[in-house]
This record gives C-alpha cells, structure tokens and sequence, in this order.
C-alpha cells in the first residue's frame, strides 16, 4: 500500500492508510486503475498562536500545498486528500466566500481530482468533500462519502 499512497508538504498518510486497510476493496479498486493517492497538508503553524491559523491561513496553505504536491505527484491517474488539524479545517469551512461558500471548498488541482480533506483532532477524524459535506468519528460515514466521490472520479464509475 506504500506505493498506493504518497504523503508529501509534511503530511502523514496514517488516516488514509487505516482507512484503506479498514476497507480493502477501496484500495484494490484504487490499484486496478492505477490511480495513487497523494496525501498534502499544511505546514504547522506557530505554536504560539493560541486562535489557531485565520481560515484564509488554511485556504491559501493548502493552496499552496496542493500546487505543491501536483509537482511530485506521479504520472497516471491521481486523487488528492488534504489534511490539517481538524479545528483549523472546521474553521475554514466556516469562511464565508463568494456565494456564501467557504473558499477552502473551491481548491481545484490542475490534474486528477480532490476527493477532500482530513482533520485528525483529539476525538478521532473529520472528513470533508469538495462540496462540504462532512463525516465525523464514523468510518463508515466516511467510506460512503468516499465511495460516492470515487465513483464519479474513476473509470467504470465505481468504487
């Protein structure tokens, strides 16, 4: 599975490990496409700013990160997770942006697709799609939610 995820700006690729390992027909789909996921995330922030970073802070660090991570990303087909602190990641999304949307939901990578982002926080994980719909503490939540995503991401149309 080492080789199915590729963790890079500072990213740990536990959460997506666990979860592919949880769900190995997830991780066997992935690998029939050749599709490889590349796990991006924020550098830490200061830890004297006892606020957290601004949700713009998020928004332009995964930016950042995301542009980043397409430059090592593999040839082939690729789908991208962010990930930060789960309290910083609920901040963000409480940013309002054009049309009343958090501008974090409007990163877009230039190849492959975003399947969303990942908040490990003291309780477990929350998981969020593009469109910002979120699962909390529940894998199975999270695996519908993935399995919905993929299946309009992948050839074949499912997961």
């Amino acid at each position: 599975m080492a080789s199915l995820v590729i963790p890079v700006n500072s990213a740990s690729s536990f959460f997506v490990d666990a979860f592919l390992r949880r769900y190995p027909e997830i991780a066997d789909r992935l690998e029939a496409s050749g599709t490889r996921i590349v796990v991006f995330g924020l550098r830490p922030f200061f830890e004297d700013d006892r606020d957290g970073p601004t949700p713009e802070q998020v928004t332009e660090g995964f930016r950042a990160a995301l542009e980043a991570a397409e430059q090592v990303a593999t040839p082939g087909s690729v789908l991208f997770v962010g990930q930060c602190h789960a309290g910083a990641l609920l901040r963000a999304l409480e940013a309002d942006g054009a049309g009343g949307q958090s501008p974090l939901l409007e990163l877009s990578p230039r190849r492959g697709a975003l399947v969303g982002f990942i908040g490990p926080g003291e309780g477990g994980a929350i998981f969020v799609t593009p469109d910002g719909t979120t699962a909390m503490g529940s894998w199975d939540r999270t695996r519908d939610l993935v399995l919905a995503r993929l299946a309009s991401l992948l050839p074949g149309g499912q997961a």
